[in-house]
Order: C-alpha cells, then structure tokens, then sequence
C-alpha cells in the first residue's frame, strides 16, 4: 500500500478513534470525562461563631485571616461577619449589672448603623468602628471565596434612654428577668414607624457594605423579643392596644419591612428568619404566607427525648449528642418544601455551649453520624451554630476534618473516613491507637446527661462552677473569698443559685433525686475518658514525627480538661446532694445516715481539691491552647489567663473550710 493510502486511511479514521476515546472514557469514568461530584449539602452557613464573631471574640488564639481561611477550607460557604470592634458595653447604665453582655453577640443592626428615629443614640464612633470592621471582614470572607453573613438577635432591646424620648415605641419585655437587674424593652414593631426604622436601617447597612450576602434574624433570645409572643422569657407580654393582633401577621410585617430595605438598597442579600422560638401556631402561617425569597432557619433536634441508661431525659435543643432529627423539624422541612421556601437547618457539631470553653474536643464519629442524618433526611442547607477551631489556637480538629471530607464529596464510610483523618493528623503508626480515643471520647459525648438544665458552657463559665469551691456552708466565706468567682457570675445576691448549684434565677434547674443516677453517669464518663486518654497516650508513642507527637499529646490534654470538668460536676452534685438532705428535705429517717453522708461529703471534697489542682498543672504545662481564654481579662462568658491563679484560690478555700464539714453533720447527730 502506497504512503499517500496510508494517510488518506489514516485520516478517515480519526473521527472513529475519537468517538472510541470519548466512549472508553464514559465507560470507565476517568477523570477526564467524570461529570462534577453532587456534594451532599448546597448551602452551609457557619453563624454565630463563639470565637471569632461572639462572646469570647476577646480569645487570645485569634488571627481573622487564618480563622475565614479555615472556614474557607473546610467546605463552608458563607460566614458571619457581624462582630463588635470593641468590648465595651454601651449600654451598661448600670455596670454592675451584666445583661447587656447578651448585646455583644449577634448585634443588632442599631449597632453599626443608624435611622431617623435612632440618630444619637449610640455614639458616631462607636458606629463607625463596628461599620468599618463590618466591612474589612465581609471584603476578607469574599478574599477567601466565602460569602458574607450578617447574623443578628432582633427586634432587639434598646436603651432606657431612647424610651425617654418614644415612650409610645415600647414594645415587648425582652431581657430575662432572672439575670438582668434591669426590665429591658424591644421596639414594637406594630408601629409603622418602627417598621420605617428597620427597613431604613436594613437600606443603610447594605448600602454601606454592599458585599453583604446574607441577612439571618434570630429572635425571641438574648434581648429580642416579638410582642405577645409564646416563648419570651417573661413569657407573653407587650403594650395592650396591640394583644388580639396574630404573632404571626406581626413577625410577616417585620420581615417585609426588611425585604424592602434589601429592595430599596438594590441587593441581592437573602433573608433568612430563624423560627426555632414559635410555637406551629405562630409558624405555620408563616411558611405559606411570607414572600418565597424569604427563608426560614429551623433548629434540628428540638428537645429531643432520649433515653439514658433506665431513665428519659429531653436533651436541650443544641445537644451535640442528638444524632436525628426531631420530628417536629421533619414536618417543618416537609411544610417548607410543600410551600416552595428554603428552609436550612441549625446544626451544632463542635464548639459552642456544649463543649466550651475546650478547644476543639474530638467527636469526629458524632460529626459523621450528625451530617449522614442530615444527608439521609434530605437536608440540602444548614446553618452551623457556634462556630469552629482555627489556628492559632489548634492547627486541626479531628471533627472539622471529617466535615472536609464529608462535604466535600471525599468521605468514604465511616470508618474509613475517620480512619484517614487520624492517618493524616496523627500519622500511620499511630492511627489506630489514636482512633479507639477519638471513639472513647465520642461515646463519652453520647452519655451527656442534662447538665442541670443546661449546657455544659453556662455551667463552667458562665456559672463559673470551674472555680467556685465546694463548701458546706457558703454564708461563712468571706468577701474576699467569694470576690473571685461572683464577680462575673449572672446571679443576684439574693439568688438562691449563689449559694445552691441546683437553682439559678430562683428556681431549681436541676432535681435533687436525679442526683445519684447522674453522678453515677458522670462517674461512668470519667472512666471512659481515662480509657481515652491511655489510648492517645499509646498513640503518642507510635507518633513518627514531633508534629504529630504534640498534636496527640494535646488530643489526650482537653480530653483530660473534659475529665476535670466531669469530675467538678459529679461533685457539685455529691456535695449538694448531701447537704439539701439535711437542709431541704430533713427527715428523722436520715439521722442514722448523718456518719455515712459525712465521709462521702468529705471524700468528694477532697477529690474535688486534688481534681482541681490537676486541672490548675495541665492549664500551666500544655505546649498547646486548651481552652478559649482571653488576650485581655476574663468576663462572664470567658476565662482569662488567671485561672490557674483562680483555681488555687478555689483550693485554699475548700481547704480552710474542710472543718465545717463536721460541725455542719454533728449537729444533725
């Protein structure tokens, strides 16, 4: 065959070869021709970030750069940026009195721009300072490709001194009468001129920082409150002339006021309403009568009733431990998806109020087996409520990873997915060891009981339980001895819960027979944890490399902070338990109990003072940041770099009381 037949073959059988290629290629998926990866989720929104945008902002492991990089990386898409510039509380009319603190996260638009009927009430400065911080965050959310969050508690409470001058404007009781010292008032948002304010202010703030991507409103919370709403926590009230007026129809003129400032600003900012505080009688209408661009937000697990050894308790709504979702937010996804609205769902899987102030705790089967819930139910967005770790402050956390790869599209099953994250961080050698922690660790999370009430957070900080010492008798302490945890403590003098752990706001949040089962819990949890904490430990030293040998080291350091932490709380309850005994409910029977229950009170505190004195040496030696505590002092809703310094006071204390301890039960001989 001649050269040039060759080529004409040649030629005439490109197109065919082509075609092979191209069919070759479908047919054993190569990358070449692979259609893009259908991620699991489409929007997920990281809001409400302790660390960064919220109450411990004041955190010395903070770089904003590093902290919306991280997000960045993780597989976010959009971040709050809504943080104040600075610390001071400007509405502290009365400093001793720390409820205007629940201001300094999720702030209200009133705090970076202003109306007609606002004009003054809040210093030009201060506004510039958080409008022009609003806006170098937002600029750096859009740097690292995320897009930008303004999350806010509204309507919220405004000062005494605008009331002064609109009495009329008064609206709903909004502060939470057991820790505020003061009765504080939202705007009525009945009033048409209070609409015209918001929907103003809405205008000025996108106008000023126009990159503004999102707008969420949470409410009925932390100073905001809708008049006559069911879940306010002075409970349903507002100005008379508007009672017969539907929660429901009020709450649809807000949001529309503040669709018309987007309008009126010409923005493309979403506007998302979070529902989880209405009841489906003040819900429901709301999801077929809002406009179809407004969104709605709906918290996952909604006290979900779990059960717990032989007992059932109701978790509290943002409980890590709660894997499935209730099924009060399954027909609020089914109602929002019949009604043709976007509905995202509040997740929480790592820092917040169940785990602060530990730095990214590992619970990395608990985030796979949160996002595969979610995955499995349908869940196509989700707003993750309480933020995440970034460096400085951890370098990785075996949750966060697993989120990467999770929503990435690169997890594996369970095991698997797990398994390479602890390869990565920890490396080969060490994987497995460093696994069966991470599993002792979450299987500890899943035995969380109800921890008083409450989250874990507004126990050891908030309540300051850390560093308040175990005594038989709190009237006898001194000022001096009481100064150092009162101080930033939400109770009142006259509090009962000052001297009682069992009650805050004079009412009890947690029962006294439920004490013995949940300080044997807690005791079951401590054990497990101590298994955590040999595996990491072994795992330790099969590490190849110093990087992972460190990461490890502080892996097994906030497991045994956790520990501490348990420990403090199964002997606050020992400790409580035994003296509401013989104060609350004294009966004859008990008299022959008195030598039993004296040991035991004293055996739990002197456990407490060496547990105590463990945590003040691990806090002192960690290479690493164990807990969030801040550059500047210490506030109500985090440490300072003086708590070892409070820690050893709490010691000395609980030792120069030890004495009361006899005479306290021989008078009851």
């Amino acid at each position: 065959m001649t050269q040039r037949r060759w080529r004409k073959l040649w030629r005439g059988s490109l197109p065919f070869i082509a075609w092979l290629v191209i069919l070759i290629n479908l047919a054993t998926a190569t990358p070449i021709m692979q259609k893009p990866q259908q991620l699991p989720f489409d929007e997920r929104l990281l809001i409400w970030n302790v660390l960064a945008m919220g109450h411990q902002r004041s955190q010395a492991y903070l770089d904003m750069d590093r902290y919306i990089a991280t997000a960045a990386r993780l597989g976010y898409t959009a971040i709050d940026v809504n943080a104040l510039a600075t610390l001071e509380v400007i509405e502290q009319e009365d400093p001793s009195d720390l409820y205007p603190l629940f201001n300094t996260y999720g702030p209200s638009l009133s705090q970076f721009v202003d109306s007609d009927l606002t004009h003054g009430v809040y210093p030009k400065d201060y506004l510039e300072r958080n409008l022009t911080q609003l806006r170098e965050r937002a600029r750096l959310a859009h740097k690292h490709g995320l897009k930008a969050v303004f999350a806010t508690y509204e309507p919220r409470w405004m000062p005494d001194a605008f009331y002064l001058r609109h009495p009329e404007l008064r609206g709903a009781r909004s502060d939470h009468p057991g820790r505020s010292k003061h009765a504080r008032y939202s705007l009525d948002t009945d009033s048409p001129e209070v609409l015209r304010h918001y929907k103003q202010m809405v205008s000025n703030l996108l106008r000023a920082v126009p990159e503004m991507d999102y707008l969420i409103i949470l409410t009925q919370d932390s100073g905001a409150a809708f008049c006559w709403a069911e879940y306010t926590y002075g409970g349903p009230n507002g100005p008379e002339r508007c009672r017969q007026i539907p929660v429901a129809q009020r709450v649809k003129g807000f949001m529309e006021a503040w669709r018309a400032g987007i309008l009126e600003a010409r923005s493309s900012a979403k506007l998302v309403l979070w529902t989880e505080q209405f009841t489906g009688e003040e819900l429901n209408p709301l999801i077929d009568e809002l406009p179809k661009d407004i969104a709605l937000a709906y918290v996952a697990h909604n006290g979900t009733n779990v059960q717990l050894g032989e007992r059932s308790f109701k978790l509290p709504w943002y409980a890590i431990q709660g894997i499935e979702l209730g099924t009060q937010t399954k027909n609020v996804l089914q109602l929002t998806a019949k009604a043709g609205r976007t509905c995202y769902v509040l997740n929480v899987h790592d820092y917040g109020m169940d785990i602060d102030p530990i730095l990214g705790l590992p619970i990395p089967f608990i985030v796979y087996d949160r996002l595969e819930e979610y995955r499995r139910q349908g869940v196509r967005n989700f707003l993750n409520f309480g933020g995440i770790v970034a460096p400085p402050a951890a370098e990785a956390v075996a949750g966060q990873e697993v989120f990467r790869e999770f929503v990435t599209g690169q997890a594996g099953d369970r095991e698997q997915t797990v398994r390479r994250v602890a390869e990565r961080l920890g490396g080969a050698a060490a994987a497995e060891s460093l696994v069966r922690g991470w599993r002792a660790v979450d299987d500890t999370m899943r035995m969380m009981p109800p921890n008083f009430g409450q989250r874990l957070a507004l126990l050891l900080v908030w309540r300051r339980f850390l560093v308040r010492p175990l005594v038989i008798a709190h009237e006898t302490l001194s000022a001096d001895e009481r100064a150092y945890f009162v101080k930033h403590t939400f109770l009142a003098t006259g509090d009962k819960g000052w001297t009682n752990f069992f009650w805050e706001a004079n009412r009890p949040r947690f029962r006294w027979e439920d004490a013995p089962w949940t300080m044997a819990q807690y005791q079951r949890m401590t054990e497990r944890l101590s298994e955590a904490i040999a595996a990491m430990s072994e795992a330790r030293g099969k590490a190849t490399t110093e990087d992972a040998r460190v990461f490890i080291e502080t892996e097994a350091q906030k497991t045994a902070v956790l520990r501490s932490a348990l420990t403090t709380l199964k002997n606050i309850l020992r400790t409580q338990y035994l003296h509401d005994k013989y104060t609350e409910f004294y009966q004859d029977a008990f008299t022959d109990d008195w030598g039993r229950d004296r040991e035991e009170y004293r055996a739990a505190a002197l456990e407490e003072i060496a547990n105590t004195g463990e945590l003040r040496a691990l806090l002192q030696q960690a290479r690493r940041p164990l807990i969030a505590q801040s550059k500047v002092e210490e506030n109500t809703f985090i440490y300072g770099f003086d708590l070892p310094a409070h820690l050893q006071r709490k010691v000395e204390v609980m030792r120069r009381h030890l004495p009361e301890i006899e005479q306290f039960f021989a008078w009851r001989r």
